[in-house]
């Protein structure tokens, strides 16, 4: 039996189980030991060797150990541990026999280098984005290729999008669903990561989207979005987490085809990532800027809606900002971001409210 531990000690199976990261010996969970089997009913996440270095700052307790304890010190101080080494105790398996157990519990899961990482595109449209793109293009470093698809832009996007070594494909603007489409589709891989050319991939995001990759257990992931607004990102209300699908794998799921406020349609269950600080979104440092914006948005939905055949109401005009307001400034705390969270939901209220006075004013123009 000992003989068996030594050939096999320098390896650990992490196993996921719920929101810790367990390690257990694989002859202990070959045969059959309380904490192999917790372990096999859960996530395996992968085989590394403990010649890797393994953060120190991972919280632990005390496993159950077998009878070699040199084997456990071996363990304990390759793994930066052996400060806190766990005790040794007798473990018989009914037959006779003691099997040496050891598992640490992790408070952080871990991206194993044993456990390949699935290959994704990362994808954006653009359109005259040279003013943002640059450091867009540098939060995503990490994807094995970039896609961007440009609606022939006259300034430097283009330009600067070579420059990160993305590949560039020009076509004309189709909307915002059908545009992003194409650009998923003409991803070399299947997992997707879609950006808006004003967003930037946080650090940790980054961390928990390479993380998440390494063993999927949803075909389609959402992220927190936090949106910098006149000067500071909001943390609360509309502002955050604002919950975006944008990673997924494209053969279960799919932009819709909306003109604007486009989304993911998965035809399987979504996850979530974890992030503090999520997807950074710079919708527009100048407030004239971003309320042109809304206004161009909010006219694309009453188009939208006048071509579904949907008809305003004054009951709808009327309750519809009235209720985003409670939702989002009062019971999500968006009056925590000060006058930036204040100006953020009048803003949206005024477009619950303007964009059905549109589509009463189609209306009546068509009438």
């Amino acid at each position: 039996m000992i003989s068996l531990f030594a050939q096999e000690r320098k390896k650990l199976l992490p196993l996921c189980l719920g929101s810790l990261t367990f390690f257990a010996t694989p002859a202990a969970l070959r045969n059959g030991d309380d904490a192999g089997q917790s372990g096999m009913h859960s996530k395996q996440i992968g085989v590394g060797l403990l010649d890797q270095p393994v953060n120190a700052d991972f919280w632990t307790r005390r496993g159950q150990i077998g009878q070699d304890r040199q084997i456990v010190d071996d363990i304990a101080q390759r793994t930066g541990l052996d400060d806190k080494k766990p005790k040794l105790r007798r473990r018989n398996d009914g037959q006779g026999s003691s099997r040496t157990i050891l598992v640490y519990a992790c408070r952080t899961s871990i991206l194993n280098d044993g456990m390949a990482k699935r290959p994704f595109s990362a994808v954006l449209i653009t359109f005259n984005a040279a003013d943002q793109l640059d450091s867009c293009l540098a939060s995503l470093a990490f994807a094995d290729e970039i896609v961007v698809v440009d609606a022939n832009s006259s300034d430097a996007t283009v330009a600067i999008a070579h420059r990160f070594h993305a590949r560039v494909i020009a076509s004309a603007w189709r909307g915002f669903g059908a545009q992003k489409r194409f650009a998923v589709d003409a991803a070399s891989h299947d997992w997707v990561l879609c950006v808006d050319a004003d967003e930037r991939v946080s650090e940790d995001l980054r961390v928990a989207i390479e993380a998440t990759l390494t063993d999927p257990r949803f075909s389609a992931y959402e992220m927190p979005r936090s949106n910098f607004f006149m000067g500071s990102y909001l943390r609360h209300g509309e502002g955050f987490p604002d919950w975006s699908l944008r990673l997924f794998d494209r053969r279960y799921a799919a932009w819709s085809d909306d003109a604007v406020h486009e989304k993911v349609i998965s035809s399987a269950a979504v996850g979530r990532i974890s992030s503090r600080d999520g997807l950074l979104h710079h919708s527009a440092d100048i407030l004239s800027v971003y309320l042109d914006k809304q206004n161009r948005y909010t006219s694309l939905q009453a188009e939208a809606l006048y071509r579904a055949g949907k008809t305003p109401s004054h009951l709808r005009m009327l309750f519809s900002p009235a209720l985003r307001f409670i939702k989002f400034y009062l019971l999500r705390l968006g009056f925590l971001d000060g006058i930036p969270g204040l100006v953020h939901i009048s803003i949206g209220c005024f477009n619950s409210f303007i964009k059905y006075a549109k589509l009463f004013a189609l209306h009546r123009e068509h009438s």
